[in-house]
């Protein structure tokens, strides 16, 4: 008995355009700018530091040299301060402590017990303008062969099907110049699920049924990106997957779940304050492989322009400092637990709804601390993620990041 079941939907879905749904737990109301003290403190903090180089190329960053399992060089900023002297940002990075303990005051009993998360080998910072990353003739000729094959392939216009030689469909999806959506591409192949017996795995670093191992499933994933000529994005995690089960029937063989980010100053792009995505990752490669191939892979990313050079950022405790401040237009509830604090890169979008990156302190809210409490005080939570940017102070509430945490 066969079974079809139409994976990597939610992959090609970003390539939609128009047609993303707000996710339904954010909401901005009162919080949208760090107002009235929150804003004071950020501009008094902003006074004092040294005004920002705004002088930069205009350098689009799509094209940037970056191998796989080596620090990047990144295009757009060509020349690095002197390595003998901290940069200000360097202070603050290598002063914030790992781990983050306080509970807040203004009666909302917000508690911070967090690991905090700060880039490495970071010494300057930008604001971007930001436009979606499309594929052309050229690269589409190239994710057709390399996830299609030869096989006989029907659609134009970024949309691509056909059947696989195990009798299973297959589509691709591409996003031609001008989208207005995240997605590059994403690609989907069916799978068959039956009364198949739990295989063995050749080794420990072999997923079930599959000839080839985890090293050698990551260098399919880079060599697709090298392919297409991205050169931007790290590999983040590699992990054995054990055969999918639906409804008592299994896939034949496990997988390898395969994820790389978009990096750029030695950052990773990971924060989304458009709503477009109830997503974790603003961009990100994903890649699931198994003894058939890739089955299911998508890849968002962003052409980034260089506009601004950010010499300094508010430290955690400024942060926090105007997270304080703020309290009763944050998070209207009794308790809001704090798990996870990182310094990372955010999409957002300007009031007339361009794109643009720009470093933010994200705090994450524990979501196990949530589904722990007693219906009333879930009623009472709120529990979306903060964003804030690291230079204004402005604030953004986003979806979760760690939805089942």
């Amino acid at each position: 008995m066969k079974k079809l079941l139409c994976m990597g939907l939610a992959c090609l879905l970003v390539l939609a355009t128009g047609c993303q749904a707000t996710p339904k737990m954010v909401n901005r109301n009162g919080i949208d700018k760090a107002v009235d003290k929150g804003e004071e403190m950020a501009n008094q903090y902003l006074e004092s530091s040294s005004p920002a180089d705004t002088s930069v190329p205009d350098t689009d960053n799509s094209k940037a040299d970056t191998s796989h399992g080596e620090e990047p060089t990144d295009p757009v900023t060509s020349v690095a301060p002197p390595s003998s002297e901290e940069t200000e940002i360097q202070k603050i990075i290598s002063s914030t402590p790992d781990t983050y303990k306080k509970t807040l005051s203004g009666g909302n009993g917000a508690v911070f017990d967090a690991k905090v998360i700060v880039p490495e080998n970071v010494t300057t910072l930008g604001r971007y303008s930001a436009k979606s990353r499309s594929v052309d003739d050229a690269d589409i000729e190239v994710l057709k062969n390399l996830l299609l094959g030869d096989r006989p392939v029907s659609g134009t216009n970024g949309q691509y099907e056909c059947i696989m030689d195990d009798g299973m469909p297959a589509s691709l999806r591409v996003a031609g110049p001008g989208s207005s959506s995240y997605g590059t591409f994403g690609f989907s192949w069916s799978s068959v699920y039956d009364n198949y017996p739990l295989l063995p795995a050749q080794g420990s670093n072999y997923a079930r049924g599959c000839s080839f191992s985890l090293d050698e499933a990551v260098a399919k994933a880079q060599n697709l990106l090298d392919a297409i000529d991205i050169t931007d994005f790290r590999l983040v995690s590699a992990k054995i997957m054990e055969p999918d089960e639906t409804y008592g029937k299994r896939e034949k063989t496990g997988s390898y779940e395969i994820l790389y980010y978009q990096y750029v100053d030695n950052m990773p792009i990971l924060a989304d304050g458009t709503l477009m995505l109830n997503d974790r990752m603003a961009t990100s490669f994903q890649a699931h492989i198994n003894e058939r191939g890739f089955f299911s892979t998508s890849l968002r990313s962003l052409n980034l322009t260089k506009t601004e050079n950010i010499t300094r950022i508010l430290s955690l405790e400024q942060a926090v400092s105007l997270i304080e401040s703020k309290l009763p237009s944050l998070w209207l509830s009794a308790y809001v637990p704090i798990m996870e604090i990182s310094l990372e890169y955010m999409v957002n979008q300007t009031a007339d709804g361009q794109l643009y990156v720009a470093p933010c302190w994200h705090f994450c809210v524990d979501k196990l601390e949530y589904y722990n409490l007693d219906i009333e005080m879930q009623r009472k939570h709120d529990s979306n993620d903060l964003i804030m940017d690291a230079v204004t102070g402005e604030m953004f509430r986003i979806a979760d990041r760690y939805i089942f945490a």
